[in-house]
């Protein structure tokens, strides 16, 4: 298992074989539409994983939106 700040390094994580990688950072793509999901997300690799349960080979991998805000940019 792997935890860590963001997802920067989930496909790493996922080629070095880790079971489970936890993470968060995205805050679930700050401002997301419906039915379209985030319009963007910060980290190395976008709106890719911007939140939720992933399967990359065999890591499995759950990225938390949370619970707060960023000061410069305070939107949800």
């Amino acid at each position: 298992m792997l935890v860590y700040h963001a997802h920067d390094y989930l496909e790493a994580a996922a080629k070095a074989g880790y079971d489970l990688y936890l993470c968060g950072d995205t805050h679930g793509g700050q401002l997301a539409l419906p039915g379209y999901g985030a319009l963007f997300a910060i980290g190395r690799f976008g709106r890719k994983y911007s939140q939720g349960l992933y399967e990359v080979g065999r890591t499995k991998a759950y990225v938390t939106a949370g619970i707060g805000v960023e000061d410069t940019f305070p939107f949800r």
